[in-house]
Order: C-alpha cells, then structure tokens, then sequence
C-alpha cells in the first residue's frame, strides 16, 4: 500500500472510531479495519498485469482486503451521520481511484455470486437520500471516478444506477453547486 493511501486510510478509520460513540458495530469493524491497513501491505495490481496468470495469488490478497474494507464502509453509510457517510464515501473513491477495488473482484459477504464493484455502486446510491451537500458531492465524485477507472469496469444495471443518482442529484438538487 502506498504511504499517502495508507495514511489516508488510516486517518479516516481512526476518525470512525472517534465518531462512533454509540455504534459499537461500526467501532468494531473500523478497529479491524484500522488493523488489516497497518498490518497488511497489500499493493494493487494495474489492469494491464492482470492478464497474466501468475498474480491469481495477488488478486486474492487484494480482493480480500477490499471487501473488508467495503463491509466497513458499508455500516459507516448505514451510521445517519454526515462526516461518517462523506468520510466512507471518500473512502471507497479513494479505494476505486488506485485500483483496490477491481471491476473482476467478488463480493466474498454476499450468497449470491455478484461482483464486488456493484456492491459499492449500490452502497454509494444508498447515500443518495441524505440530506447533506457534501455527501451528495461525493456521491458525484465517487460515480466519476468508478465510470473513469480502467480497473473498475462498471456496466449493466450497476452502471444505470449510477447515471440515475447522478440525474436524480441533477434534478433535486440541494445546492445549486452539486447541480
């Protein structure tokens, strides 16, 4: 991991922590969180060596990491707090912008066999609904970046979930900035 992201990420969990006063599931889950960023040392793979059939190792490593730290991020969205929701939803972008998350990763919480990627794009919909001008600006920034990403490869109904948030955000806009 790089320094500036590892530092980033850490910043942000220790922040959750702080902020999770009375939700002892986010607190948990972001102490362990906190724990795999300082602990593991997990690089991401660019999409052009992820042809090569040698990194299969790698990508588990890489997926793993990704989907704890979306589980995390998850219950932060879930919190009704809007530093908790903005900060997770910096997160994911973060994580989708240096290829942590990748188009081809599975979600490993999930029963049903769908790919990590529309979890977060669901996760990030979520948010839509909150009352706040900044988490609607980093729903924006965060879609951008998941439809611009060359790891992230987003499509199907993941990818017109996106676009109608965006619209949504478009037509009910709180701040005419985000607008």
């Amino acid at each position: 991991m790089s320094q500036g992201m590892e530092m980033f990420l850490t910043r942000a969990f220790e922040k959750m922590i702080k902020e999770a006063k009375k939700n002892s599931d986010l607190k948990n889950a972001a102490s362990k969180a906190l724990e795999l960023v300082k602990n593991e040392k997990i690089i991401p793979i660019p999409k052009r060596t992820q042809t090569e059939h040698n990194q299969e190792n790698d990508f588990a490593s890489l997926d793993s990491f990704a989907n704890k730290l979306v589980e995390t991020l998850k219950i932060a969205c879930e919190s009704q707090n809007s530093s908790l929701i903005s900060s997770s939803l910096d997160c994911l972008q973060k994580l989708m912008a240096y290829g942590y998350i990748r188009g081809d990763a599975i979600d490993t919480s999930s029963n049903e066999p769908k790919k990590l990627i529309v979890k977060v794009i669901e996760i990030i919909s979520s948010c839509f609904n909150f009352p706040d001008d900044n988490v609607q600006l980093q729903i924006i920034k965060a879609f951008l970046t998941a439809v611009i990403s060359p790891v992230c490869d987003i499509h199907d109904h993941a990818l017109m979930n996106a676009v109608r948030v965006c619209y949504n955000i478009y037509l009910l806009p709180r701040s005419v900035m985000n607008q």
